[in-house]
């Protein structure tokens, strides 16, 4: 087993210091998101933030509307599903002790540019390897500042990838 890296689409819900990913994101980075290709979440119609887009910024939107939304206050992550199928993605060769890179592109920036924003101690990994929980950010799990950020090269289909694919050092 190996620890992994997390391909995350950039959050800024509830950014200060540190980095977001812990809420939904403001208007600004959601048309960013949402523009910015079918391959995110974020541009499809069943996503909150996609129907709010399309409605002019009016009405409801959900406080979490994604994985990312919701990922620095529940501690858990999923590699999402597929969107024409619905087909979860499975997490692979990683378990409970290992570590979870948490990495994503900023807005403007290319795949070369992706980050490191923060990591989690795997606890557990749930729901036929859809979805890793951590010890709730008690346990060795901590953000980066926006301010400390590292600059580190990811495949981006590290988790889809045979093994050498997780690896920072390749």
């Amino acid at each position: 087993m190996k620890n992994i890296a997390c391909n995350l689409i950039y959050n800024n819900g509830g950014e200060d210091v540190f980095v977001g990913f812990e809420k939904r994101c403001d208007i600004k980075n959601i048309i960013y998101n949402v523009e910015k290709g079918k391959g995110r979440w974020c541009s499809q119609p069943a996503c909150s933030c996609k129907k709010y887009y399309d409605k002019g910024f009016k009405g409801n939107v959900e406080e979490y509307p994604c994985n990312e939304s919701a990922l620095f206050k529940y501690w858990t992550w999923t590699p999402g599903s597929e969107f024409k199928t619905d087909k979860p993605f499975k997490i692979l060769f990683t378990g409970k002790g290992k570590f979870a890179i948490l990495t994503t592109c900023f807005p403007n920036t290319t795949e070369a540019e992706r980050k490191i924003v923060g990591f989690i101690k795997i606890k557990d990994i749930i729901d036929d390897h859809h979805a890793l929980i951590s010890n709730g950010g008690v346990y060795m799990v901590f953000e980066l500042s926006l301010s400390h950020q590292v600059l580190v090269y990811f495949d981006s289909k590290a988790l889809r990838n045979p093994p050498h694919a997780h690896s920072a050092n390749r």
